[in-house]
């Protein structure tokens, strides 16, 4: 028997076993089947409905944009003083503790300048 024969007896063999399987008529297969194309069916239906939707979910979006800028609109000098007393709070802070500071950083090199990594790392981190 040739490797020509070989082939073709392969070939007749394999299309013999696909023609016995039951392939598509299996109840696993069918099951299988019926779920995919549900699936397929409630994501095109809500995708459907999702784009039906857009100029509602595009209005409720502007209306929520229309609030905020009312608001703002109306507690502006609210906000405008808070972020001000916060700013001079900072600022006096600042002031208040720069002898604190300085007595912790003389207090932290004492006369060492090898300290002044570990220092400057407390300072900043």
């Amino acid at each position: 028997m040739g490797i020509r024969h070989f082939s073709t007896f392969r070939s007749w063999v394999a299309l013999g076993a696909i023609a016995v399987m039951p392939g598509c008529n299996r109840a696993i297969w069918r099951d299988k089947s019926e779920e995919r194309m549900t699936r397929i069916h409630d994501g095109t239906s809500w995708y459907a409905a999702y784009d039906a939707a857009g100029s509602e979910r595009i209005e409720e979006t502007m209306n929520l944009a229309r609030q905020g800028q009312e608001y703002h609109k109306e507690n502006l000098e609210e906000t405008r003083i808070m972020i001000h007393d916060k700013f001079e709070s900072d600022r006096d802070r600042w002031y208040d503790q720069r002898a604190s500071r300085r007595a912790f950083i003389l207090r932290q090199w004492d006369g060492n300048p090898s300290a002044i990594p570990s220092t400057w790392a407390k300072m900043v981190y």
